[in-house]
């Protein structure tokens, strides 16, 4: 499992020390920002103005920290990167490699070059109210916030648990199931989405929930190898590889590509092989397609009525 140098920052209590105008719990209902009383005439009444906060305000649960005071709303801790840009391989000590090794041709190898190929890491973008959940319990993360494990869109990130990258093991509340509270966000092909707090985050088209916005096509690809001596490596895919789109700052195919001919369970290597737009490519290798809005009417995009929403497959 990898072992994260992060550091997590502390979150003090939101009662005791956050400024005016007060955060406060509202139980399933999103934060409020309480003005107190005002004066505003000898007949007015002195009643107070309560009106919601956007679900990205700063400091709440799934958005950026707040930038002094209580930098989180209680029960979220504000989880920072380090101060300088990093990469996944200086961040978790891991060797970058090759697909193949001279004298091991069937193992990947070190790559000893002067010009390795490296990603650089968004875990958190900058900084992040996280509040621990349960991804296998019914989520109880309120109104905005979805549980996820999603951490960054980093194939490798995924494969070793996500959100669990961050944490010891001593902090994993839930155990292997351990994620964080993400701000919901509504997919949408050509935009980062409209709920996310900033161009640090995007909404991601499986989940519906703001996860971290890619800058290169290096992580979209960076997955993980083992070498012939036991040595973990990093390894960056470069058949039918994704490509990071700066408009979305979303992995996927190039845009334009795909195939008009593939149909749900069509056999493929990579989303390329699948429906345009609206293809993805499944662990084993079927196609499936996004965006079922009704699975029970002949509208389903999956193009059936058997289809099942993401299940499309």
């Amino acid at each position: 499992m990898l072992a994260s140098a992060v550091t997590l920052g502390g979150c003090c209590s939101c009662v005791s020390c956050t400024p005016q105008p007060l955060f406060v719990d509202g139980g399933p209902l999103p934060d409020v920002r309480i003005l107190l009383p005002r004066d505003v005439g000898r007949d007015a009444r002195d009643t107070p103005e309560i009106f919601p906060e956007p679900c990205s305000f700063p400091g709440n649960s799934g958005a950026h920290c707040r930038a002094s005071g209580a930098q989180c709303t209680t029960g979220a801790t504000c989880w920072t990167l380090p101060p300088s840009p990093t990469t996944i391989q200086e961040l978790f000590d891991l060797a970058p490699g090759v697909a193949s090794d001279p004298i091991h041709p069937d193992y990947p190898g070190v790559d000893l070059s002067s010009a390795p190929e490296l990603a650089p890491f968004h875990g958190a973008a900058g900084s992040v109210c996280a509040s621990l959940c349960d991804t296998a319990s019914f989520d109880r993360c309120g109104t905005c916030t979805t549980c996820s494990a999603q951490l960054t869109q980093m194939p490798i990130v995924q494969a070793f648990g996500g959100v669990l990258t961050m944490l010891r093991t001593e902090q994993r509340l839930f155990g292997a199931t351990t994620g964080i509270c993400r701000l919901d966000c509504t997919y949408e092909p050509t935009t980062r989405g409209a709920e996310c707090p900033d161009d640090a985050f995007t909404c991601d088209r499986f989940s519906n929930v703001c996860v971290e916005a890619c800058t290169t096509d290096a992580e979209c690809n960076t997955q993980y190898g083992v070498t012939y001596e036991g040595t973990l490596v990093t390894l960056v895919t470069h058949d039918h590889a994704d490509v990071c789109d700066l408009a979305t700052a979303r992995c996927g195919p190039p845009r334009g590509s795909g195939s008009s001919a593939a149909q749900v369970g069509s056999p493929c290597a990579s989303a390329a092989d699948c429906a345009p737009e609206i293809g993805i490519c499944l662990q084993g290798g079927h196609c499936a397609e996004l965006g079922c809005p009704n699975p029970n009417t002949a509208t389903s995009v999956c193009g059936g009525t058997s289809a099942a929403p993401l299940g499309c497959a």
